[in-house]
């Protein structure tokens, strides 16, 4: 996922499945651009680290921290 992919998605509004936050940010996976760092700094996307598996969770709450 690029910065405009990242923006994108946090637009959408999305609910936590365990406690109904809407505070719901993407993860974002592999090696970040300067401004997906910037991006992570403000809590508009988390950082998911390097290593791309197909399980890796898409989404993370701010509210309570759930990954999915």
């Amino acid at each position: 996922m690029n910065v405009g992919e990242a923006k994108k998605v946090t637009k959408r509004k999305r609910k936590c499945p365990s406690c109904k936050s809407e505070q719901v940010i993407p993860i974002v996976y592999g090696m970040p651009a300067m401004e997906l760092v910037r991006q992570a700094e403000k809590g508009l996307v988390e950082l998911g680290g390097c290593c791309v598996d197909a399980n890796n969770p898409n989404w993370k709450c701010k509210a309570c921290g759930k990954e999915w």
